[in-house]
């Protein structure tokens, strides 16, 4: 694996929108073209592919990506696949693209509350990691000053219960 400075080539991608969007619209374009160029002209339009595209598009983008990619994609199969002319289709093709749609809207809002998740977690992580690393620094430091011997030191116990106590402190209180 190559590593890269200031994060990864994907990272940079995802955090910029113009990459999320290009992204989307690379979904879009390669699920057209498969669909396109693969599949024979007898077989009924579908948007299988176009159901993968909407699912990466929300996840790698958020919730607007999948509705651009959802828009995109209602407006490609009515353009190419179904009755010619845009918004010139029958009621049973309507119906599917409003079906597609409507699912289309669910993946998105699906993915894109995943994706918001997996962020918060990824987040959360690192506070915790942050926490730790301090937590320790913490004690390190309170160590040094405990076995420095330039301060006495004492735990008790809420029974007032002798834990334990640094050299210092047990040389005052005259117990060497």
């Amino acid at each position: 694996a190559v590593k890269r400075r200031n994060g990864s080539w994907r990272k940079k991608i995802l955090d910029n929108g113009i990459g999320r969007t290009g992204l989307t619209l690379l979904f879009i374009t390669g699920a057209f073209l498969i669909k396109d160029k693969l599949v024979p002209v007898q077989v009924q339009p579908g948007f299988l592919l176009f159901y993968s595209a909407v699912m990466l598009s929300a996840w790698s983008g958020g919730f607007l990506q999948g509705l651009l990619a959802t828009s995109l994609a209602a407006l490609l199969m009515d353009y190419f696949y179904y009755t010619p002319g845009l918004f010139n289709m029958s009621a049973f093709e309507t119906v599917r693209v409003a079906m597609f749609v409507l699912d289309g809207l669910l993946v998105t809002v699906i993915a894109s509350v995943a994706r918001a998740s997996k962020h918060r977690a990824e987040e959360a992580l690192e506070l915790a990691h942050a926490a730790e690393s301090a937590s320790r620094a913490n004690a390190t430091r309170f160590r040094r000053v405990a076995e420095s011997n330039m301060i006495g030191l004492m735990e008790l116990r809420r029974n007032g219960e002798i834990v334990d106590c640094n050299e210092y402190l047990a040389h005052l209180l005259g117990y060497d």
